[in-house]
């Protein structure tokens, strides 16, 4: 499992102090546990953009849980429609091979996609939540192909960035050698 240091040794440390954030009141109002790393990630970043197409979220920015689930409402919707419509998706594989499964569930349903952040290309970027938080997985979508990685936020951050991971709406190079934007400071990664 990687860690923040290893996003760190990867982007270079935070030149903009990060919004607090109020995780008793944000679990509370979500009814969700935020996984480590994220906590990790949000205690020392800003928002994220990596070569102005993946955007991560931080959820400081908002004024309320309310606020910040509100934030996500129209791409909750999206994926919610879009399992109601469908009784199968079709689930890629590193190598973008398709075969038929179940549409994952979604926030508020029990073990629901969550998302952390989206691209340019309107994907979204979510995690497949779990009641331990240690246990939360990422799913990333057109809402035509999904791609679901069995690590951690921090793990395809550092994955995509190092070309360690390959997820396939991100292309063949993922995010290697991204410029990395927070909060109007540039930087090479």
């Amino acid at each position: 499992m990687r860690s923040i240091t290893d996003l760190e040794a990867i982007i270079g440390p935070s030149r903009v102090p990060p919004p607090p954030v109020n995780w008793t009141l944000i679990e509370e109002g979500t009814g969700l546990v935020f996984p480590d790393d994220y906590k990790d990630w949000a205690s020392r970043y800003s928002t994220l953009e990596f070569d102005e197409f993946l955007l991560v979220g931080h959820p400081g920015t908002s004024e309320t849980p309310q606020e910040y689930v509100q934030s996500w409402a129209d791409v909750l919707e999206n994926m919610r429609r879009w399992g109601e419509r469908f009784d199968q998706i079709e689930l890629v594989d590193d190598r973008d091979v398709p075969r038929p499964a179940p549409p994952f569930p979604v926030y508020p349903a029990p073990q629901g996609l969550f998302p952390w952040g989206n691209t340019s290309n309107g994907d979204y970027c979510c995690w497949l939540t779990d009641p331990d938080p240690g246990k939360w997985t990422v799913v990333i979508t057109t809402l035509h192909r999904w791609w679901h990685y069995p690590g951690t936020f921090t793990d395809v951050l550092v994955g995509l960035l190092n070309g360690h991971v390959r997820c396939p709406m991100f292309g063949p190079e993922g995010l290697v050698g991204a410029t990395v934007e927070e909060a109007g400071w540039i930087r090479e990664s």
